[in-house]
């Protein structure tokens, strides 16, 4: 952490043991303190991050399934740079039950990256499946 000398401005870089988690968003803060307002501003490098465009659990045995897991997949992965996703028939529900399923997942990197696509073969419950942005 660097802070100047008048105290008006604290930088946070990346990798510093503050929780990017909490402050990801955080741009500016004023406070006051003694008569004297201070301003904190946290700056991130521009990482892309993922963005889910769509996962299925089972598309290979029905193709109605396709996008069946977009929704969980999103919630879990969408604003990190990197997300181990864990594809469990638990949260997900058995699209086809008593059939192995398979997973994919389709993603870009920001707004503008081009599109990414990971697969697993069934049985595909209970394995896990990298995304990462860099």
């Amino acid at each position: 952490m660097e802070t100047k000398s008048s105290f008006s401005k604290t930088t946070a870089n990346a990798g510093s043991s503050l929780d990017r988690n909490l402050i990801e968003n955080m741009r500016k803060v004023r406070f006051a303190k003694g008569g004297h307002a201070y301003r904190i501003e946290v700056f991130f490098p521009d990482t892309p991050k993922i963005n889910i465009l769509e996962a299925s659990y089972g598309s290979s045995l029905d193709e109605s399934m396709r996008g069946n897991a977009t929704t969980a997949a999103a919630m879990f992965c969408n604003g990190r740079e990197k997300c181990d996703y864990k594809v469990s028939s638990q949260f997900l529900g058995d699209p086809a039950p008593g059939k192995d399923e398979n997973f994919e997942i389709h993603w870009k990197c920001g707004k503008n990256g081009p599109e990414k696509k990971t697969a697993l073969p069934a049985p595909a419950d209970g394995q896990v499946i990298p995304i990462e942005c860099k």
